[in-house]
């Protein structure tokens, strides 16, 4: 799977997460493992894999502006390239 698609696939599930939260706490890395299993259909590997990287490589701070982004909120490119590196590990997870 190509590092652009499972960056878009964290952030949406990050975005997705944060929405469906009913009491404002922060998303978890077990949170987002979980919607990229159900709603973006990766595999268990992958999805921890994923989720894993993503809270392990990221700082709170960025986490938080992915979680906070509009659906037509471009993501800075940045910000893509430490994403894309995040999850750089995970492109041979699970095959």
């Amino acid at each position: 799977m190509a590092l652009a698609v499972v960056a878009v696939l964290v952030v949406g599930g990050l975005v997705l997460a944060n929405r469906g939260d009913d009491d404002g706490s922060p998303t978890t890395e077990s949170d987002l493992a979980r919607i990229l299993r159900d709603d973006r259909d990766l595999t268990r590997e992958v999805a921890d894999c994923v989720a894993g990287q993503a809270f392990d490589r990221l700082s709170e701070d960025e986490l938080t502006e992915l979680r906070e982004r509009g659906p037509d909120d471009e993501l800075a490119p940045e910000l893509r390239r430490k994403l894309e590196a995040a999850v750089a590990p995970c492109a041979s997870a699970g095959s």
